[in-house]
């Protein structure tokens, strides 16, 4: 089921699988158990549900039984804002368990239905060409690689994998309330047409992604920790956004409005992000006295005062940026 050159990705290294004993989580961590990948779990439980502890028990059973290491945080949301907060919540401690143990990359079950959900929630509410481009096979972020081996796999063939070898999974009711945007969507159009066009879409997929990365070399340059971005490109506000995740941090919902005016700003006291007439510069936020000579030659650049110490911090050659 993944294709031959992520699993290259995958060999050799140390990967951390976000395991939520659902449909698809459960289908991956036997399809790697069945490929001789080696992966540990992180699981989190928010406890919002009936089924939340015994999801987490079987979990925890599963990864004793084929001596996995696993890692358990238990996190209690309210309905507010629950997706972006539980999203937060769990990067976090997913990227903690990556620095302190050395993972090369995390892994996440995400399929072709969850792609073409976003694709069609962002077609009808209106979305510029790498917003609608959505997820990736493999992200680049501050320390690791994001992988999503399922990516390209539609739900319903992860479905038979389960059924065929007898695997056991738990069932989120939740999924199928309507009163969710993203079920109504899943459930009244996507996995109706994905049924039918499964192929057609996987193959969309792949060009859309194969072209955002070819228009992002021309826009974007990546000097390490340094990113520089075209800001009259197209995708300059999502480029910025996925720089900016590279890093290691999720923009809040002001920031991120911040992003879209184009205002200097400070993301989360680590990241800053500065534009000029041309460009936008994102890089680690450090705050360092600047030579009179250097703040000079900075001005003259037009570069923006929140970059200039990291730039100096690491003796950056202006002769690669014109």
């Amino acid at each position: 089921m993944i294709n031959e050159n992520l699993l290259k990705k995958l060999r050799g290294k140390k990967n951390l699988l976000a395991f939520s004993a659902g449909v698809d989580s459960s289908a991956l961590f036997f399809v790697l158990k069945e490929k001789d990948i080696d992966f540990d779990c992180a699981i989190v439980n928010y406890k919002l549900r009936s089924e939340a502890d015994l999801e987490a028990k079987y979990a925890l059973e599963l990864c004793e039984k084929f001596n996995k290491k696993r890692y358990c945080l238990e996190a209690k949301l309210d309905n507010k804002n629950f997706e972006a907060n539980a999203r937060k919540i769990r990067y976090d401690f997913f990227e903690k368990l990556i620095a302190e143990h050395n993972y090369d990359n995390l892994l996440t079950a995400h399929q072709l239905n969850d792609w073409f959900e976003w694709f069609l929630m962002r077609a009808a509410n209106g979305a510029g060409f790498f917003e609608l481009c959505g997820m990736s096979e493999v992200e680049d972020r501050a320390n690791y690689k994001l992988i999503r081996p399922f990516l390209r796999i539609p739900r319903d063939q992860i479905e038979s994998y389960n059924e065929r070898n007898k695997i056991k999974f738990f069932t989120d009711k939740s999924n199928s309330e309507l009163k969710h945007t993203r079920n109504k969507f899943r459930k009244k159009w996507a996995n109706e047409i994905i049924k039918e066009y499964a192929n057609g879409i996987k193959q969309t997929a792949i060009y859309l992604d194969n072209d955002r990365q070819k228009f992002a070399k021309t826009a974007i340059k990546n000097f390490e920790k340094l990113y520089i971005i075209d800001r009259y490109f197209v995708g300059s506000t999502h480029a910025a956004d996925q720089a900016i995740k590279k890093l290691g941090n999720l923009l809040t919902k002001n920031e991120r409005k911040l992003l879209e005016d184009h205002q200097n700003f400070i993301a989360a006291r680590k990241i800053a992000i500065g534009f000029n007439e041309k460009y936008i510069f994102i890089a680690p936020f450090i705050k360092i006295s600047l030579p009179k000579k250097f703040k000079e030659l900075c001005r003259i650049r037009k570069i923006p005062p929140q970059i200039r110490s990291y730039l100096f911090e690491i003796n950056f050659d202006f002769n690669k940026i014109a």
